[in-house]
């Protein structure tokens, strides 16, 4: 997909846009299918710990990596659908530098705080997109993403780590955001700065949001001067590279 000016107008000024549809609703009931085999999983593994994995806990989880463990999901981050996003909106050679499953279990998939993605992944530059696909419609009941428009404009906001939850918390202000309702199909496309959060899950069914991150290709680590996260180049001189 490429973007329209009205889509790149909106996220240089709100730091984010809905993306209408693009994407197959096949492909994202096989995603889907892959998220709950790795989220059962998941659940089990932290019961059996006894206490939650980072910021994943059950009910509501945090799985990495989905790349290598669904095909499907593979064949989606790497897809000009898009990529191509990632090319208009960061430049022109582009990498995967991360995608994970995002679940929340029915009744029990927790809220996520505030934070920008940038607050947990800090890279140079500094900004990288995150493409935020629901695998069903993403509602307010079923625990959509919520997001402060602008919020990219205000630079890196100090990020503190929750205890209880082991979530990064970059903002307690009084702001109460804004819903983003996302229709199957469709992606929320957002700066790693803009700041956002979820609500809780408080539907009978789950919710599985796929998140896919692009950085440009040469973005490192600042701290060791090494590359970030996945080194996976999916363009090159504004072209998607064919894998």
């Amino acid at each position: 997909m490429i973007p329209s000016p009205e889509q790149i107008d909106q996220f240089r000024n709100d730091g984010f846009f809905l993306s209408g549809q693009i994407l197959d609703h096949t492909q994202l009931d096989e995603i889907a299918t892959d998220f709950e085999r790795l989220r059962a999983e998941e659940d089990a593994s932290v019961r059996a710990a006894g206490e939650r994995r980072g910021i994943s806990m059950e009910g509501r989880n945090f799985i990495p990596h989905i790349d290598e463990k669904s095909e499907t999901g593979r064949r989606l981050c790497v897809s000009a659908d898009l990529v191509e996003l990632a090319i208009a909106l960061i430049a022109p050679d582009i990498r995967l530098c991360w995608n994970q499953a995002v679940t929340k279990a029915p009744r029990s998939g927790a809220s996520f705080s505030w934070h920008q993605d940038s607050g947990y992944h800090h890279i140079d530059p500094l900004e990288y997109l995150t493409v935020w696909v629901p695998l069903e419609n993403s509602t307010i009941e079923n625990g959509t993403i919520y997001v402060i428009p602008g919020s990219q404009k205000w630079g890196l906001q100090g990020h503190i780590v929750d205890p209880d939850t082991g979530d990064k918390v970059g903002y307690r202000g009084p702001e109460e955001g804004i819903p983003v309702e996302v229709k199957k199909g469709e992606a929320a496309v957002f700066s790693s700065m803009c700041l956002h959060r979820s609500g809780p899950n408080t539907t009978d069914k789950p919710r599985h949001a796929y998140v896919v991150q692009y950085s440009p290709i040469d973005a490192v680590d600042p701290e060791t001067g090494e590359r970030w996260g996945g080194l996976l180049e999916v363009a090159r001189k504004g072209r998607v590279i064919e894998i």
